[in-house]
Order: structure tokens, then sequence, then C-alpha cells
């Protein structure tokens, strides 16, 4: 009887400390604008119509998960503002070969979380760098200003922040930057590709204190107000515009935009 007692002491704790099932979270994707990174979620289930072997149902669940997220990550891609008033769904329209290469670039994505079901469902978190994304999508624009461009200006500022927060400025891939009458600043022409790659065009934050100290814009960032915005482009004044223009830290893309 001893020995009954003390066994079935020796089981309880292990139930009382089993892993709780994981939740599933649904299908989603969203970019997060501060990292430059673009997330989703995919679903699978095994094929109940056949015969298949726990390992073999398990497998063919990843994979219908991992087809179901890049289905929704490139959805995503396509509803997010380009440039100016163009999506990306609208620059893929009429081209086949670049959508081609874009889910080329998508599928070489980071898988961050797989949770596996009772049922046999799976799911997969995966990320993608959306500076990827836009070095495809762009890839006859991107810094094609770079080389051509007079010697950079000496500049006491390690990078530019633009405070829109009193404007409505659109989240973009490749938002421009313009002075009051309208001639180019900044864009993705002024902007190395491998800087592109990495963090993409500009920041996105909504706090200038958390941008001041953002490692992109470096230690003396100079801040500038925007006077207004038109979707993702924004107007800064004449004489903010002088101090950036030609600039060093414009082609290592050292650039936040704070806005709601």
């Amino acid at each position: 009887m001893r020995h009954v007692l003390l066994s079935a002491l020796l089981v309880v704790p292990m139930v009382a400390v089993a892993a709780p099932a994981p939740e599933r979270k649904g299908s989603s994707a969203s970019p997060d604008w501060q990292n430059q990174m673009l997330k989703a979620t995919g679903q699978g289930a095994p094929d109940t119509r056949k015969q298949q072997s726990p390992a073999a149902a398990r497998i063919q669940a990843e994979r219908a998960a991992e087809m179901d997220a890049l289905r929704n990550i490139l959805g995503k891609v396509k509803g997010l503002n380009l440039e100016g008033s163009q999506t990306v769904g609208d620059k893929l329209a009429s081209n086949a070969d670049l959508e081609g290469r874009v889910q080329g670039v998508i599928k070489n994505w980071t898988i961050t979380d797989k949770r596996y079901f009772s049922d046999g469902g799976v799911e997969v978190d995966v990320q993608v760098k959306l500076g990827d994304v836009l070095s495809e999508l762009l890839s006859n624009e991107v810094g094609t200003k770079v080389a051509t461009a007079k010697p950079a200006a000496a500049s006491p500022f390690s990078g530019l922040i633009v405070d829109a927060k009193s404007v409505k400025v659109q989240p973009a891939l490749a938002p421009h930057i313009v002075d009051e009458s309208g001639k180019p600043v900044y864009g993705a022409e002024n902007v190395e590709s491998e800087a592109v790659k990495a963090h993409g065009v500009a920041g996105y934050l909504k706090a200038l204190g958390d941008a001041q100290k953002n490692a992109l814009v470096g230690e003396k960032p100079l801040v500038v107000k925007a006077l207004k915005a038109s979707g993702p482009d924004l107007t800064i004044s004449n004489a903010d515009a002088a101090k950036v223009r030609d600039a060093s830290f414009l082609a290592e893309g050292r650039v936040i935009i704070v806005a709601d």
C-alpha cells in the first residue's frame, strides 16, 4: 500500500507542470514600420483524405502552412504604399515577371516559430525584411543618384529625423522628401542598395524622443519639421533642405520619420 501511495505522489507533480497546448493565432500579416519587417502567420492541416503516417502528415501540414503564410504576406505586400500614390499591387499588376521575383524574395524569409496541434494542424510564423522586397521592386531606381552625386557635403549631423506629427503622412516603402518648390531632397535614388536592403529608405517611429535615441540616425541627428504631406511624401523648408541635400548620411539611408 505504501508503494502505491508513493507512486501516486510521484505522478501528480508531472501532471501539474505539463505544458499547456499552444493557442492558434490565426492567419495574419502586418507591417512593422519601425523595424522595416513584414511578419505573417500561416496555417496548415493534414490531408485527411490520404492514408499517411504521422510524420508524413505533419510534413504535409507544414508545407500547407508555409503556402498559407506566403499568400498572406504577398497579399499584405501588395497593399503597402510603395511611392507616391502607387501601391506595390499597382506596380505588380502588369508585370508577372516582377511579381515572380518578389515572391522569390519573400520565400527567402526567416521562420521564427512553429506550433503543432493535437489535430495534426500546424501554424508557422515567418518574417521578411521590407528592404529586400523594396530592392527588388525598385531595382532600377535604388541608388541611381549615388554614383553621379557630387562629393558628399561635410555635415555636422549623423542622420535626419523628420517630425511629421503635425501632418497626416502615410507610411510607405519609398517615401520622398522635397523642398518648398518641390525639388527632390531625398528618396530611394539617394540610398545605396546595401543600405536599402539593411533598413529600407526610412524608418518610422511614433515618438520624437525614441527617434533621437535610435542608432539608425546616430548620435547627432538633424531634426526638421515637415511642412506638409502628400500621401507618404513630405515637404520641408528650403532652409532645412539646404542642410540635408547631398549630406553623406543620405546614401546610408539614415532617415527616420516621426508620425502617428
